[in-house]
């Protein structure tokens, strides 16, 4: 008997060390392969942590109840711009204004009265004076509802609004409208990108600290376009339309794999898909022939993942835990005791 549970013991030792080193990465490509569902990992945690941020858990502990109350109240607003510039307005008539020039207060309305003219951002009522000023633009709300990039009159209080909100990164697609990506072929195309660039900066983050914040550098002030894929400011929507955005991104894609393609560490982060015998190391950031595990990150061929469906790395961590739940249980009926 104390054999058998030495020999348990020792092959559950050999099962939790061999889940340790479970990955799709295999040496077999010619050389010790890091695994990239660790540096992924890694690099999540990093941004995850408060001090990466430049906060500290004293800091948060030191903030007094008048700056929660400031941050909430930013937050607040956040999300009232946020609201207004993803919603169509709707008009309310005339006497939910008392009559009068949303802006200068001017009796407005009538055969008596001055003229007055709709502004595209609010869905309020101004007198002429108050839209001249204000021009035609693109309104945020029917841009991301319909993609409705035609010009409507606003007022000058509506220009200013549009002015001071237009670089707010607050316009989050895939929460909001996500159909407009099927809609809208600049925007699709964009969303790959802005995939492809957030794998393949998990690997620049994992690097040497230089090349991180290179890589950070070339980046901002717009950190979100590799962090938050499916958030854009108005402004960049405009860019994604005229085609500068999808420019600015293939710029830092390019730069990007070269980098990991070259550097001695990062083209080590590869994988060697465990569905086939082919000899080569594949990327996840190569969308379009590679397939990305969503629970552990290992990377295939996708026709490969097409005909197999199943994780490997994921089965054998499964089959594992099975097993050390089997050998833990004090009730486990497996152990046979020979006389």
């Amino acid at each position: 008997m104390g054999n058998s549970l030495a020999a348990i013991g020792a092959r559950h030792q050999m099962w939790e060390s061999t889940s340790d080193r479970l990955s799709s990465s295999s040496d077999s490509c010619g050389g010790p392969v890091v695994s990239f569902g660790q540096a992924l990992r890694s690099a999540m945690e990093t941004r995850d942590d408060p001090e990466s941020l430049g906060t500290s858990s004293q800091d948060l502990a030191d903030v007094d109840e008048q700056d929660v109350a400031d941050s909430s109240r930013k937050s607040s607003v956040s999300a009232e711009t946020a609201e207004k510039l993803c919603t169509i307005p709707r008009e309310k008539g005339l006497d939910a204004q008392d009559f009068r020039c949303a802006m200068c207060r001017k009796t407005i309305g009538g055969s008596t009265f001055s003229k007055f003219e709709t502004c595209a951002i609010d869905s309020k009522y101004y007198c002429t004076e108050c839209m001249k000023s204000g021009g035609k633009v693109s309104i945020p709300a029917r841009v991301v509802m319909d993609w409705d990039w035609r010009e409507r009159a606003v007022s000058d209080r509506g220009r200013a609004w549009y002015e001071a909100n237009q670089e707010k990164a607050l316009i989050n697609i895939k929460t909001t409208n996500s159909r407009l990506y099927a809609h809208a072929p600049a925007l699709e195309e964009t969303r790959k990108l802005r995939e492809k660039l957030q794998l393949v900066s998990m690997y620049l983050f994992t690097c040497r600290e230089s090349v991180s914040e290179d890589f950070r550098r070339r980046l901002w002030p717009k950190e979100y376009l590799r962090s938050e894929i499916d958030v854009y400011s108005f402004a960049d929507l405009i860019d994604v339309k005229s085609g500068a955005l999808q420019r600015r991104l293939n710029s830092l894609l390019k730069h990007s794999i070269n980098h990991v393609m070259t550097c001695t560490l990062c083209k080590q982060k590869g994988f060697c898909c465990e569905l086939c015998t082919v000899n080569e190391v594949i990327y996840p950031f190569n969308t379009e022939s590679t397939h990305r595990c969503l629970v552990c990150f290992s990377a295939f061929h996708v026709e490969c993942w097409r005909t197999s469906g199943d994780c490997p790395k994921c089965v054998r961590r499964q089959n594992f835990e099975t097993r050390r739940a089997q050998v833990d249980d004090p009730h486990n009926t497996l152990l046979v005791l020979q006389p």
